[in-house]
């Protein structure tokens, strides 16, 4: 760097004065007379300090730098050159700012130096990265020296040993230098038997990449253990394998613990044998996939008809609608128990106990493991107590609040004015499940544990059973807590509040409210009599409804009064499930109770709307059937303002508004579909009438003979059978009958028999009837639909003898009865049938009926091919060019004489179907206004499907440009350049046609 002059370095800080860097001037003893803006922002002290203090500068040098940076800079101002430093400084907040400083003297006209002017520029970021990478490539040194596992590196030509952690002293008892010593020496401590087999897979480790290997290994000390060896390729920039590097595991201990496992697996396979409990697997279809054979026998099967039997078909009906919530809840939470009720094949109803686990590691597919307990016995003995425990009930009546303490044992250690009969003074040191029937206490004690786990309150209603008496309790837990934090116990106060006038008053009320609410068939009328009716039940300050669709992750929340239930849509807030009290509803299914320290981090749900902070809020579930969660959120000023008798008002109400909703969402559907479906209707029978199907284009004397004979008949009602090949047009003959006959006016109805299977003809032709509502709920069917109008048959040889009955007694009598239905229903309708078959033969063969022939034989009507009616192929032609021109937005006015010759020229093995068929193509294929037709493929083809002709064109023409590419597919050059295909395109046809290697010789395998 050249030397400023005086007058120069004046001006030069005033032109960078407002850059973020530090450029400062000062004299020789540096104490600055200019610092720049920049300085108060990289170390935050005042411009005011740098200029006023002249130690400044060496005082704010971090104490670990001062003293190189000073000695180095007055070096520099003695040998008279630049100084350059890198140094810390602590910022006004103690903060070490690192600084990459250039200084530079000023002389003056006399050549001596003056002053000092430098540059500061802040490095802390890339210094703390560096800093960064050196201690993480420490780290890594130092887990690969202590890291259990022998890692090892070793060349790839030589195999000779590079690097091996400090594990090889501690697997093999041979120190690490020695075989840093002698590289290959650890060929010395495989085992003879193993040594040849582990070189050789090093050696094609080379070629492959892969290394992976177990074998034995002699220890220093004469001992044998087992290894594992997994090694992978190190490559060089050229991708070349040099090296090799891995992982070397001492698998003796594991492989020791599997051959004892197995040495024990007959003895778990005895006591599984033996045992008197269910064990099983079924997969979470509930398909049993293993099971031990104390259950099959008490049930009355075998094991191996339980192997992939349902579970469903092993429960009792009432409750085999619950066992899909139950793969649900063992899916979501990984484990389920309960109770569940199966049927023995003799129809004895038993009760088992079980605890199931999903296990979904170390299998293909997860499965749940079971366990269950026969608990028939006693069950029926609970059932006896109760029934006796309802005899001595006694009257309900008003009690005190009760307040206990229990210890994390859950153990009674204080009770004070017990209320009732369980709780005195001899309940001490004493659990609920010594107390209280076994169903109550299960769910008072996850109540309890849930406070003992969290270190959170709960309040909550509680049912509970005693002495014969019911009682409904306002139950509030809290956790007690020592000096050190931790959670020694609980309080719990529980507070009777069973009112039974009260309790009817409002059951009434919910009678009331149920009528009013059902009778609602509209989303917008049910909303304010929903707002209304909950004022009547309960004191709320705040009413809304959370919905939820179940694949969305937010919850919205729509505030629900009288006065803005008619724009409900108009305010919601939205809010993460995850911050969403709903959501802990909608999860559990019940109904929660929240108090203001859980409802203060909830505010964007509740509180938007609200003048004052809610106390209290009560979420209530709302089963919905469209795919949503819902629930009724009820908010309150004050604390505690919602009672057990409230909680159970809650239920019902849940239950009723869940019915009024699905009542008002299935009205709505069915409006929907009613106007769908007659829309469709319309659209339907616009379609079938405006269709290409039912034109007939021809004019050769096979045609005019054929269509003389359909004038005749359409004039009366005689039934008429139409034979022919397929695509002749059977269809359009038997609409042009129709069309033209005195029921032309109606929808013409058809139906394939060929289409539906043999189990569901009978049903889709006659409709079918349910056994309790009658005609009400009645499915019709095709004949019914054809009422006054035409019913036509195709394929009617394959009519099952059952249905051939039926139509015949429908064609004799004219009149029919649906699938389950009891009565007969008249009939009017005019039967056109067609075949490909000769029924005369079927006849003979059995397969058809011979007096239903003669009722469909009255008017035989023969089609003939398109062969012999080659005159009509090409009006057939300029038809179909029209048609699909149209369709496609071209316009294709000529077709080559050549081209007509040539279609005249074929014998059409699909008839029209396949005419039209290739003229649409053609039509696709055309880019001008005169047809292009592929010739070629109908010459020399006689007595050929199209289809193979169109193949086997298709396969040389892939060949021959395979042949004539430069040897590669998706080359610049190659076939499917060639082609104007994507390789992927080309590879699939390759493989469809069938192009042997030969054909392509480059194409991989």
């Amino acid at each position: 760097m050249q030397p400023l002059s005086t007058s120069s370095a004046d001006n030069f800080p005033e032109l960078l004065a407002r850059l973020d860097v530090i450029i400062w001037k000062s004299d020789l003893s540096r104490q600055f007379t200019f610092v720049s803006a920049g300085a108060e922002t990289i170390l935050g002290f005042p411009l005011q300090q740098w200029i006023g203090d002249p130690t400044f500068w060496k005082s704010h040098i971090h104490p670990e730098d001062r003293e190189r940076v000073t000695q180095e800079c007055q070096k520099a101002i003695d040998d008279g050159r630049d100084c350059k430093l890198v140094y810390r400084m602590l910022s006004a907040e103690g903060r070490a700012v690192w600084l990459n400083e250039t200084a530079s003297l000023v002389r003056d006209e006399s050549r001596t130096p003056r002053q000092l002017f430098g540059l500061a520029i802040d490095i802390t970021d890339r210094k703390l990265k560096e800093q960064s990478f050196q201690e993480q490539q420490l780290r890594y040194e130092q887990m690969a020296e202590n890291i259990q596992e022998l890692f090892w590196m070793t060349e790839a030509s030589t195999q000779k040993a590079l690097y091996v952690n400090a594990a090889f002293e501690a697997i093999t008892g041979y120190s690490q230098q020695s075989v840093l010593e002698s590289p290959l020496s650890y060929q010395q401590i495989i085992h003879p038997d193993d040594r040849a087999g582990v070189l050789e897979s090093a050696n094609v480790a080379q070629q492959s990449g892969k290394f992976e290997k177990q074998f034995r290994i002699v220890r220093a000390d004469g001992s044998l253990r087992w290894v594992s060896v997994r090694g992978f390729p190190v490559r060089d920039e050229n991708g070349n394998i040099y090296r090799f590097a891995g992982v070397l595991e001492d698998v003796t201990a594991r492989l020791q613990a599997e051959s004892t496992l197995r040495e024990s697996e007959d003895r778990y396979r005895d006591l599984v044998e033996h045992s008197h409990d269910l064990l099983c697997t079924h997969d979470l279809q509930g398909r049993i996939l293993s099971c031990n054979p104390a259950p099959a026998r008490l049930l009355g099967y075998s094991v191996e008809e339980m192997l992939g039997m349902p579970m469903t078909q092993l429960l009792a009906p009432e409750v085999r609608e619950l066992f899909g919530a139950y793969l649900d809840r063992i899916q979501r939470d990984g484990s389920a128990e309960g109770l569940m009720v199966l049927m023995t094949r003799t129809g004895e109803r038993r009760y088992w106990y079980y605890r199931n686990t999903l296990r979904s590691e170390g299998v293909p597919e997860p499965i749940v493991r079971g366990m269950a307990h026969d608990v028939t016995e006693r069950m029926r003995a609970e059932k006896a107590l109760r029934q006796s425990e309802e005899r001595l009930r006694v009257a309900v009546k008003n009690s005190h609040v009760m307040v206990s303490t229990q210890n994390r044992n859950l153990q009674y250690t204080w009770i004070y004015n017990p209320m009732l009969a369980w709780a005195g003074q001899d309940c001490l040191d004493k659990t609920d499940e010594e107390l209280l029937h076994p169903e109550d206490a299960y769910r008072l004690k996850a109540i309890k544990q849930w406070v003992l786990d969290t270190g959170t309150g709960s309040r909550s209603g509680f049912q509970i059973t005693s002495n014969g008496r019911e009682y409904y309790l306002d139950l509030t837990v809290e956790p007690m807590i020592d000096s050190t934090g931790s959670v020694v116990g609980i309080t719990c106060a529980s507070t009777d509040i069973t009112e039974l006038h009260d309790k009817a008053e409002r059951l009434q009320l919910l009678l009331e409210i149920n009528s009013a609410l059902i009778s609602k068939l509209e989303l917008p009328d049910l909303l304010p009599v929903l707002s209304s009716c909950i004022h009547r039940l309960f004191k709320q300050d705040f009413l809304s409804m959370s919905v939820c669709q179940t694949t969305q992750t937010m919850i919205t929340n729509y505030p629900l009064d009288t006065a803005s239930s008619t724009r409900l849509m108009s305010l919601e807030v939205e809010v993460p499930i995850a911050a969403s009290l709903s959501a802990r509803a909608l999860q559990s299914g019940q109904i929660e109770l929240f108090r203001p320290a859980e409802i203060g981090g909830n505010t964007s749900e509740f509180l938007t709307h609200t003048s004052e902070p809610l106390k209290s809020v009560a979420c209530i579930p709302i089963e919905t059937s469209r795919g949503r969660l819902a629930t009724l959120n009820l908010g309150s000023n004050q604390e505690n303002a919602f009672s057990a008798a409230d909680f159970y008002l809650m239920q019902q109400l849940g239950a009723i508004v869940s019915a009024a909703m699905n009542n008002a969402d299935a009205f709505a559907a069915l409006r929907r579909l009613r106007d769908r479906l007659k829309h469709e209707k319309t659209y339907l029978e616009r379609e079938l009438r405006s269709g290409i199907s039912d034109q007939i284009i021809g004019e050769s004397p096979a045609l005019k003979e054929v269509w003389t004979q359909v004038e005749a008949v359409s004039q009366v009602d005689s039934t008429v059978i139409i034979y022919g090949e397929n695509g002749v047009g059977k269809e359009a003959f038997a609409r042009a009958i129709h069309r033209m006959s005195d029921r032309g006016e109606r929808t013409f109805i058809k139906f394939n028999c060929a289409a539906i299977s043999k189990e569901r003809l009978d049903r889709e032709l006659f409709g079918v009837e349910d056994e309790e509502s009658g005609s009400e709920r009645a499915v019709p069917g095709r004949l019914e639909l054809a009422d006054n109008s035409t019913l036509f048959l195709e394929q009617v040889s394959e009519l099952t003898p059952e249905v051939q009955q039926k139509l015949l007694r429908v064609l004799e009598e004219q009149q029919f009865e649906r699938a389950g239905g009891r009565s007969p229903i008249p009939i009017n309708f005019r039967l056109i049938v067609s075949s490909t078959k000769r029924l005369q033969e079927l006849i003979s063969e059995g397969a058809f009926r011979s007096d239903l022939f003669s009722k469909l034989s009255v008017f035989p009507l023969q089609i003939p091919p398109l062969r012999e009616r080659r005159e009509d192929i090409p009006l057939l032609a300029q038809h179909f060019v029209r048609v699909y021109a149209t369709r496609i937005n071209k316009e294709i006015p000529d077709i080559p004489s050549e081209t007509l010759e040539a279609l005249a020229e074929w014998h059409w093995p699909g008839n029209v179907r396949e005419l039209e068929n290739f003229i649409e193509r053609c039509v696709i294929l055309t880019q001008g206004r005169e047809l292009e037709a592929p010739l070629w493929e109908l010459h020399n083809t006689q007595g050929q499907p199209l289809t193979d002709v169109l193949a086997r064109a298709e396969r040389e023409h892939i060949v021959r440009a395979l042949q004539q590419s430069d040897g590669t597919i998706a080359g610049p050059r190659g076939a499917a350049a060639r082609l104007g295909l994507k390789p992927a395109t080309l590879r699939s046809r390759i493989q469809r046609l069938g192009i042997p290697p030969k054909g392509a010789p480059d194409l991989p395998s």
